[in-house]
């Protein structure tokens, strides 16, 4: 015969949990069964010990063990004893209830020290007990205690177990599938490195002209201060798992459903949310730059022709030269705007892409989400069906299942 881990897995496949799990659980189960299964599947693993003293104990076997009485032969009389329910009255001679050879009656006390007490006591008896104590090892093929018949009542409750508990490690990996902001980067913006505008000095030529130059610069330089304080925010993410993990951990599939369906409808919200943060701040810088900055420039082009007209005409070569060095600085500011719209236009670009990056990531936790839904669901089902099954068993047993 295969050993139960090997049982366990040729129904379920390889364990995900460790064999101490799977045995700890079984532990708690043979406990429960020994609780449970009527005397007759057990009598013939018991142990048996002779008691001379009227007394039997916990101290007798260990402890940390506890144990069934299955039955109390008195060997003086030859007689079976029989259960009572109070020992006070049956080691009373005064009493009607007072026991003898034979008729002897033992009485277990279930308080926290365990012990079981034998009238008459000056006889001796012979007591067969299962106890709860010991691990089972799941690389043998037995249990102590069990025969064949019941070996299966394990199996079934380790595979009911390891369907459990993948159910865990799946949620444990769960939030990682879901989108984190710091799984992406924004696109470094150009702002930081927005052109100074020129900063005329002619203070050797009166003309009006330089004023309105300078004016049109500063108008400029005023609306690239404007876009150097923009910047872009994204909301801030903030999904809670608790009550889905706790919701599963509890077994409560349908309600750690409605919390999928809750954190589906915050992510998508929050894809939302960003993508219209993106596309407005994509607009609104497009439209400072190319109505605003193009408008002053133009105007700084027109003063620059009227000075140009004025130099022309004029005899002072020290306005003529000022007019030429006018001109260059300007061209050469204004090719540093037209890099710097490249820039702003390349940078919306970025954002929008990010904004697909973003989508992707929400549509992508999103199917992660309904797989596990669906792994989740069908792992539960199997437990099910062997919970069915183990209580099946106990049926074929002839035992009506308690609590646990």
């Amino acid at each position: 015969m295969a050993n139960l881990k090997a049982r366990i897995e040729g129904y379920v496949g390889s364990l995900v949990s460790a064999d101490t799990e799977v045995e700890d659980v079984l532990s708690a189960e043979r406990t429960v069964l020994i609780r449970l299964l009527p005397e007759d599947l057990l009598t013939g693993n018991a142990t048996v010990s002779t008691v001379t003293d009227g007394v039997f104990s916990r101290a007798d076997i260990g402890a940390n063990s506890d144990y069934r009485v299955l039955s109390v032969f008195n060997e003086t009389s030859d007689m079976y004893a029989r259960l009572g329910d109070s020992h006070s009255k049956y080691g009373n001679n005064q009493s009607i209830y007072f026991a003898d050879s034979n008729s002897p009656v033992y009485v277990v006390d279930y308080g926290e020290n365990r012990e079981t007490r034998i009238f008459p006591v000056a006889d001796q008896y012979r007591i067969r007990y299962l106890t709860f104590g010991g691990d089972v090892d799941i690389s043998q093929t037995t249990v102590d205690g069990f025969d064949r018949r019941t070996l299966q009542l394990f199996v079934l409750k380790g595979c009911a177990f390891e369907l459990s508990n993948r159910i865990q490690v799946s949620i444990a990996d769960l939030a990682t599938a879901f989108y984190n902001a710091s799984g992406l980067t924004l696109p470094t913006s150009p702002i930081a490195n927005l052109p100074a505008a020129p900063f005329l000095t002619y203070t050797d030529v009166i003309s009006s002209t330089y004023t309105d130059v300078d004016a049109a610069l500063d108008e400029v330089d005023t609306i690239i201060q404007d876009l150097a304080s923009s910047s872009i925010t994204l909301p801030i993410i903030s999904v809670s798992y608790a009550d889905f993990n706790t919701a599963i951990s509890n077994g409560d599939i349908e309600l750690a459903q409605s919390y999928l369906s809750q954190i589906q409808t915050e992510l998508s919200e929050y894809q939302a949310e960003s993508q219209a943060v993106i596309n407005e701040f994509t607009a609104l810088n497009a439209k400072r730059y190319d109505s605003s900055i193009s408008h002053a420039v133009n105007k700084v082009d027109a003063y620059l022709k009227r000075l140009q007209d004025i130099a022309s005409r004029a005899d002072s070569v020290a306005l003529q030269n000022e007019a030429k060095s006018l001109e260059k600085e300007v061209s050469e500011y204004r090719l540093e705007l037209e890099r710097f719209g490249t820039e702003i236009q390349t940078y919306g670009q970025e954002l929008q892409s990010y904004g697909l990056q973003l989508q992707s990531k929400v549509s992508e936790a999103n199917d992660k989400m309904q797989r596990k839904t669906l792994e989740i669901q069908s792992l539960n089902a199997d437990r099910q069906y062997y919970d069915a099954m183990y209580a099946q068993e106990l049926q074929k047993l002839g035992v009506v299942q308690a609590n646990g």
